[in-house]
């Protein structure tokens, strides 16, 4: 599970989190507070893009 934000900075409190893809995605780029965000959807993109490509290396 993901901690909420430092209200004060805006980034995850120091530490390791365990969390889904999907729970990342929910929490980073689906949540209403970055509605108006023109980059993170592109990027979330790319990012899954990269990351199916680099699985397929190892299969």
């Amino acid at each position: 599970m993901l901690p909420a934000l430092d209200e004060q900075t805006g980034l995850l409190p120091l530490g390791r989190f365990s969390a889904s893809l999907d729970e990342i995605k929910a929490n980073y780029i689906d949540d209403p507070r970055f509605a108006e965000s023109m980059t993170r959807s592109e990027i979330w993109h790319h990012f899954e893009s990269a990351t199916a490509a680099s699985a397929q290396l190892f299969l």
